[in-house]
This record gives structure tokens, C-alpha cells and sequence, in this order.
């Protein structure tokens, strides 16, 4: 397993998270997948890049469990909202959705 890369891409998720903010979850099941769970964003463009780095995350790490749950990570503001972008520069931007 290429490790070196996988931590790699946790450390770079992690570097961007800050102590308020969005969150990265699953659309369909509100859950908060590995390695953005326990995180927040300070922003949704910053929460954008994060669940684009645990989507590569979650496909490197498939190529060695084939069984690691498939999930469409969105942005919300807490874990019950909808999908969202709440900041003045995203405010006509719809959320995104990655597949990881």
C-alpha cells in the first residue's frame, strides 16, 4: 500500500481544518467518512477541497479494501443541514457533491 501517500493526503485534510465551521459528509446518509470525520472547515471552499482530497483519499485507499463503503461527500454547515454554501463568494454556488 502506498502509505506514504495516504498520510500524505490525511495531513494535507487535516492542515486545512479549523475548529468552527462546515463539514464534509455524505449526501445520502449525513455520515462523516474517514479521514474528514471529526473535522470542520472554515469555509465551503475550504470544505470543497477537503471532500476532494478524501474522495482521492477513499479511492487510493479501495485499490486495497474493495469493501470500504462508496459515499457522496457534499458540504453543510452542521451535520443535520442540507447541503449548502453559506459564504458571500459561494452564495450562488451550489454545494458540491465529490464520489469517494
Amino acid at each position: 500500500m502506498n502509505e506514504r501517500m495516504l498520510r500524505a493526503l490525511r495531513r494535507h485534510i487535516e492542515s486545512l481544518a479549523d475548529p468552527d465551521g462546515t463539514y464534509v459528509v455524505c449526501s445520502r446518509t449525513g455520515e462523516r467518512p474517514v479521514p474528514a470525520d471529526g473535522l470542520r472547515f472554515r469555509d465551503c471552499l475550504t470544505a470543497r477541497e477537503a471532500a476532494r482530497l478524501a474522495a482521492q483519499y477513499r479511492t487510493r485507499l479501495r485499490r486495497y479494501d474493495r469493501r470500504l463503503p462508496r459515499y457522496d461527500l457534499t458540504v453543510r454547515q452542521s451535520p443535520g443541514d442540507s447541503p449548502l454554501a453559506t459564504t458571500d463568494s459561494d452564495a450562488d454556488r451550489p454545494a458540491v457533491t465529490t464520489k469517494a
